[in-house]
């Protein structure tokens, strides 16, 4: 497999920056991810700005050892370079990656989510080169499903994958792009 890429990826969008987050973006990070509105749809709450710091250190400020894992990344402000969310992916098997992303409260319902996620799933086809790009979503989480739907993703069958959160079963609907549709959409 390919190698990921150093931790000074950096993917620019209209209106973000997407690059590794930094130690001094726990406080932030800690402040939206925190939010039970923000955390309900999450497989990962930080219960600290502590434990914030060490998520950032884990997932975006040491290199990847390993394809399979997982890179976090902020969504800063491309004039104030605030940090407005995060989003990651991991590299898969058979050239594919596994997306997800979170926008800050304040930040919602700007269409910077979808921006975002065209940017990621771009970096990942055209300069990766990877085959297949998917995303996990909660049932209830419709605005990130028509993220997802407005960036060319389906809904695939079964579509239905159960995994444990804060003690409790969900069931994540499994969306998917292809890189020959990504290519289309893009024409």
């Amino acid at each position: 497999m390919t190698p990921l890429p150093a931790c000074e990826t950096v993917i620019t969008t209209e209106r973000t920056i997407l690059k590794p987050l930094a130690g001094s973006d726990a406080a932030a990070l800690f402040a939206y991810r925190s939010l039970p509105a923000v955390y309900r749809f999450q497989t990962w709450v930080p219960r600290s700005i502590d434990d914030a710091r060490a998520f950032i250190l884990r997932y975006a400020v040491h290199p990847p050892t390993d394809d399979d894992d997982w890179r976090q990344l902020g969504i800063y402000c491309r004039t104030s370079e605030a940090l407005m969310g995060d989003c990651g992916f991991q590299i898969l098997e058979q050239r594919g990656a596994e997306i997800g992303y979170t926008v800050a409260p304040p930040r919602q319902r700007q269409g910077l989510g979808t921006e975002v996620v065209r940017g990621l799933v771009g970096y990942l086809f055209e300069d990766r080169q990877l085959a297949r790009v998917m995303a996990r979503t909660d049932p209830a989480n419709v605005a990130s499903i028509t993220i997802l739907e407005q960036t060319g993703f389906r809904r695939e069958v079964p579509g239905r994958v159960t995994l444990q959160t804060g003690g409790e079963r969900e069931g994540d609907l499994v969306f998917a792009i292809q890189r020959e549709r990504w290519t289309a959409q893009a024409r």
